[in-house]
């Protein structure tokens, strides 16, 4: 408890100080705890600049491409 006779109380009292937002809080996002964060991130990060250059639809190609050896 503070005394409230203190001239100067301490700003930030040991009790009274709180733990780091979640999303402000590296050592949670980079554990294990937040890797459905990071996969949604990688998802709703590439939407938001889709949606603000008004693109509504995509086409992704996957493949690969082998040359053929020729005979001779």
């Amino acid at each position: 408890m503070i005394d409230p006779l203190m001239i100067d109380p301490p700003e930030n009292p040991e009790h009274l100080s709180r733990p780091p937002l979640a999303y402000k809080n590296d050592e949670f996002l980079k554990g294990p705890d937040a890797r459905a964060l990071r996969i949604l991130s990688e998802y709703l990060e590439p939407l938001s600049h889709f949606r603000r250059q008004h693109i509504r639809d995509t086409v992704v190609f996957f493949g690969s491409a082998r040359i053929m050896k020729t005979v001779r």
